[in-house]
């Protein structure tokens, strides 16, 4: 080896990718985030208990007003109430396929598509949305 390629060596200056030249930075250990995430999802946490609390309490009265309303609706409306069932079904029905397609492409078995179909309408259809 060189008298050049000994110096640089000896400096620390070394241009190989084993060198380390952040001698003097201390890391913090792989789970040290483990108690700030923690800290984050029990606020959080406790904010949607709070949440569903408040939720469970107006549930009665939210609940017979929603209904006795919908009711009184489609009675008055019955060629409305035909026409969401039909596009209902219609949805359900076309869902099928594509989950099914969109499950291929992901490379995963056609029943987890199914299954997160599922999951996606009954989530959506509790809190809403489009």
């Amino acid at each position: 080896m060189s008298d050049v390629g000994k110096e640089a060596e000896s400096d620390g200056t070394s241009s190989s990718p084993a060198n380390n030249n952040f001698k003097d930075y201390e890391r913090d250990s792989f789970l040290a985030f483990i108690p700030q995430v923690t800290k984050w999802g029990c606020g959080i946490l406790s904010n949607e208990v709070k949440t569903v609390a408040r939720g469970v309490v107006a549930a009665p009265s939210f609940t017979k007003n929603f209904v006795g309303g919908a009711c009184k609706f489609y009675w008055a409306n019955p060629r409305t109430l035909y026409k969401e069932i039909v596009s209902g079904f219609t949805v359900a029905i076309m869902q099928v396929p594509e989950s099914i397609a969109f499950s291929f492409v992901a490379g995963v078995p056609p029943l987890s598509g199914l299954q997160a179909t599922w999951w996606m309408a009954f989530v959506t259809g509790i809190f809403g949305g489009k």
